[in-house]
C-alpha cells in the first residue's frame, strides 16, 4: 500500500487514502505471459467519500486515463468509515 498525499489540504485533514496496485499474471511457453491489475483505492474517514463519486481515473504524463467504475465495499471501525474501491484490468 502506497499513502496518497491529498492535493486539496482541507481533504488531507478528513481523508486517509492509500492505494495499490498488484498484477497477476500466468505464462507458458506457447502463449506466454498474460495477467491482469488489480487496483484498489482505501480511504478512511469520518464521512463517506466515494458514495456516488467513485470513477477510478489515474493521471500521470499529462494523461487522464479511466480505469473504470470499480468495486465498493465499505466497513465502519469505530467512528471511523473505511471504503475500498477495485477494479482489475487486464492487459
Amino acid at each position: 500500500m502506497l499513502g496518497v498525499t491529498e492535493i486539496n489540504r482541507e481533504l488531507a485533514r478528513e481523508y486517509h487514502t492509500a492505494i495499490e496496485v498488484i498484477y497477476f499474471y500466468k505464462e507458458d511457453e506457447r502463449r506466454g505471459r498474460s495477467g491482469i491489475f488489480v487496483v484498489n483505492v482505501v480511504s478512511v474517514s469520518k464521512q463517506w467519500r466515494f458514495l456516488t463519486l467513485n470513477e477510478l481515473t489515474v493521471t500521470g504524463g499529462g494523461k487522464d486515463i479511466t480505469i473504470g467504475k470499480p468495486k465498493r465495499t465499505t466497513a465502519t471501525d469505530g467512528d471511523n468509515l473505511r471504503e475500498n474501491l477495485g477494479r482489475s484490468q487486464h492487459n
